[in-house]
């Protein structure tokens, strides 16, 4: 039978909420990134209503632990009439959590692809620099910022370099549009930087410096000045200034070190981060291993003392915790409002090798990421993961801070 009631409750669309009430509800929300992610997820007009909430002068981006996008399998080279993938799914660790979210963005597509020659040079503010050498001509390569969370990608003008080895970024690009990229590159047996200053119409990378049978290893920005290591060890240093207008070299030197543990073997790695104001050295052997229960290497850190021109050594980070990716700038974070990470460690990722006891090669490889004490000198397995082919066949692990911006 029909009812002849009239006044039935109208069911409610989620869809057809005020935005200021919209904008309430984001204003409550936990700090932790992931709940704007689901927000964002409801309906367009919650997405649209939250890229307004995080894009405003009112939002105030609190802490976040990193996240570690996880290696993944590059596709064959796609033949005439293959269907286009316009999405591809990225794979990422959350350390506060300790479980893997997959996140569908069209940014993935070129770092899966065997036909782009994409890898990563660069992970700053949450955006990844992703460096296509295959898309421009000879010398001539593409370099796109990509945001994996928020989905957004930009694409710098073409630079005429040999070979990208680190890309930094001066400040968030979605905070601040008068941004500056710095490009370490190499090849010919020179090293380089350049810069490209993003707003008001500049279209140009300018050079910065160059350096004869020696190359740029690492960079790092900090507070409009840029540190860059030299393969000789030396340290240069360029005052930006707040307007990235007109950089001018303020230092080259060559600190000492009491004692180099390591030295410049096959496999060492001399790394540079920006640690609380401190500009940090971290060195360590190679994170290829015969297997997990082999890996026992330990990391040593040192302090740079510009006025005494001295690497001191650090034997204690407090409550900072470093994160390190092979060939990938590293990164630091006070744990002081980040309870989950351990405090004076050193988080890192690992491959064990991709051969067999014989010496020849499987058809899969394990990658690990452990986390080192620098106190106890312990290390602890927190992931791993076997991955199909071999380590060429896969794209590289990456650490970001989550910018939902």
């Amino acid at each position: 039978m029909r009812s002849n009631n009239t006044n039935s409750t109208k069911v409610p669309r989620w869809s057809e909420i005020p935005p200021e009430l919209l904008q309430l509800l984001l204003e409550k929300l936990p700090s932790y990134f992931v709940h704007t992610l689901r927000f964002k997820a409801v309906c367009p007009s919650w997405n649209h209503a939250a890229k307004s909430y995080v894009s405003g002068p009112s939002y105030t981006p609190l802490p976040q632990s990193p996240w570690l996008m996880l290696p993944a399998q590059r596709r064959k080279k796609r033949l005439p009439g293959d269907p286009d993938v316009e999405e591809e799914e990225g794979c990422f660790f959350s350390l506060a959590e300790e479980k893997v979210y997959r996140i569908k963005r069209n940014v993935f597509r070129g770092l899966r692809d065997d036909s782009y020659w994409s890898r990563c040079v660069g992970s700053s503010h949450g955006w990844l620099a992703i460096w296509n050498p295959k898309a421009g001509e000879i010398f001539k390569e593409i370099i796109y910022l990509a945001n994996p969370i928020c989905g957004e990608s930009r694409t710098l003008p073409p630079l005429h370099v040999p070979h990208i080895s680190k890309v930094v970024l001066s400040c968030n690009p979605s905070r601040n549009h008068n941004f500056v990229v710095v490009v370490a590159s190499h090849g010919g047996g020179v090293g380089r930087l350049e810069f490209y200053k993003h707003g008001g119409g500049n279209t140009a990378w300018t050079k910065l410096d160059l350096v004869r049978e020696r190359k740029y290893c690492e960079i790092v920005f900090h507070n409009c000045h840029l540190f860059a290591l030299c393969s000789d060890h030396s340290v240069h240093v360029w005052d930006f200034g707040e307007t990235y207008n007109h950089p001018k070299k303020t230092m080259e030197l060559q600190p000492l070190m009491e004692q180099m543990v390591y030295g410049d073997g096959d496999g060492i790695r001399h790394r540079l981060v920006e640690s609380m104001g401190d500009i940090l050295l971290v060195e360590h052997g190679p994170l290829l291993y015969p297997s997990w229960d082999e890996i026992s290497v330990p990391f040593y850190v040192y302090k740079l003392n510009c006025d005494a021109k001295m690497w001191e050594k650090v034997d204690s980070l407090g409550d900072r915790a470093i994160f390190l990716v092979e060939n990938l700038p590293a990164l630091s974070l006070s744990t002081h409002n980040l309870p989950e990470l351990e405090e004076n460690s050193i988080y890192f990722t690992a491959e064990v090798s991709d051969l067999v006891p014989d010496g020849r090669p499987c058809d899969f490889f394990e990658f690990q990421l452990g986390v080192y004490n620098l106190e106890t000198k312990v290390v602890k397995s927190l992931y791993k993961s076997r991955l199909a082919g071999n380590r060429n066949n896969n794209s590289e692990p990456v650490w970001i801070v989550p910018n939902p911006q």
